[in-house]
């Protein structure tokens, strides 16, 4: 072995030597070569053609494994994708089976959805089975347009909500407030912006009613004031069925403990009272009011006032009319006025006004 160092890079290799005149000794692997090559020299040599310009190239085992796992792994969440999607409704009736996730409010028509499912205190997901309905149909009658409530469920996951709503009959005026009030007396909201309509008001009653009246104890008397009301509430409902509901419209009725009924038209402003006897008797006093202005239409007078019931003299009728001029009953002014057929004339005003006494037959 000998170094040499190279005068370029400065490099040192290293390279054998062998001497020419030694012969060159030969091993077993020699031998071995020797021996096949005798063995084989009478097989004819196969010359393999190579053409060096189309080399096949294959791929590797690893990069066809890859291929293979990521069309696997697309397939599987196909899979997974198209099981989750055909199972989706068999599942969520699974998960909400026995919870309420679905409501349905019938009979609401002034109150909303929402506002009665958040009065009820019931939630999505509550369990059907432990819902206190009762308790829930309390929470939504304290909506003030609501006179009834009844909650019902039904498996697997709903909850109807059945609401009674209150129907205006007329608006109470007292204390500065305006009230509304159903047919049957019950006093159960503040009249707000766009809910008086034409409804009669009836002034003369207090606003301590309240709209649980509805709720009472079974067996228990209504007070004073309530029978009062409802009183006046049968008069007017009995008015709204005679032919003199479009004669003389009401637009409103007082109540005086000490002088009874009055009604007021709304068609002229004129007055009829009726006293305490009449207003118990609301056909009969109908049928007076229809003479007193059937006199007055004859008469060509307008009515301002009249007293059906005179409690020192109940057989006569006291009216105050006045004279409708031509220009003004053109311009629909002031309408007939219920005058006597032949009345005893007992007073005139400084005015004109007349005050007439009529004998009740």
């Amino acid at each position: 072995m000998m170094f040499q160092r190279d005068p370029k890079s400065g490099n040192t290799r290293n390279y054998r030597v062998t001497k020419p005149d030694q012969p060159k000794r030969s091993g077993m692997g020699d031998k071995l070569r020797q021996w096949w090559q005798a063995k084989n020299a009478d097989v004819p040599a196969v010359e393999v053609e190579r053409d060096d310009d189309e080399v096949e190239v294959s791929e590797t085992p690893a990069a066809g494994w890859m291929t293979a796992l990521t069309w696997g792994m697309a397939l599987l969440c196909l899979l997974i994708v198209a099981l989750a999607v055909l199972n989706m409704h068999d599942f969520q009736t699974r998960v909400e089976t026995g919870v309420a996730s679905k409501f349905e409010t019938l009979g609401a028509k002034r109150v909303t959805s929402q506002q009665v499912l958040l009065h009820s205190g019931v939630r999505w997901g509550s369990d059907l089975v432990a819902i206190d309905r009762e308790a829930a149909a309390r929470g939504i009658e304290k909506l003030p347009w609501v006179r009834h409530a009844e909650v019902r469920t039904q498996l697997p996951n709903k909850v109807t909500f059945l609401v009674q709503e209150y129907l205006p009959y007329a608006l109470l005026l007292g204390d500065g407030k305006m009230m509304i009030v159903d047919a049957n007396g019950h006093v159960f909201k503040r009249a707000e912006l766009g809910e008086a309509g034409d409804l009669p008001v009836l002034t003369g009653f207090s606003t301590t009613l309240y709209r649980e009246a509805h709720l009472q104890v079974a067996g228990e008397a209504p007070s004073g004031e309530q029978r009062r009301l409802r009183d006046v509430l049968r008069l007017i409902q009995a008015h709204a069925t005679s032919p003199l509901s479009e004669r003389f419209p009401l637009s409103e009725v007082h109540r005086d403990t000490v002088l009874g009924t009055t009604l007021v038209s709304a068609k002229d402003g004129a007055e009829i009272r009726l006293g305490k006897n009449l207003e118990a008797d609301p056909l009969r006093a109908f049928a007076l009011i229809g003479r007193v202005l059937d006199q007055a239409e004859k008469a060509g007078e307008w009515l301002r006032y009249a007293l059906l019931d005179d409690e020192l003299r109940p057989e006569r009728i006291v009216v105050r009319t006045e004279k409708v001029s031509a220009k003004s009953a053109l311009a629909g002014g002031a309408g007939a006025v219920p005058l006597p057929k032949e009345p005893t004339r007992s007073a005139k005003g400084a005015e004109g006004d007349d005050k007439d006494e009529l004998n009740d037959d």
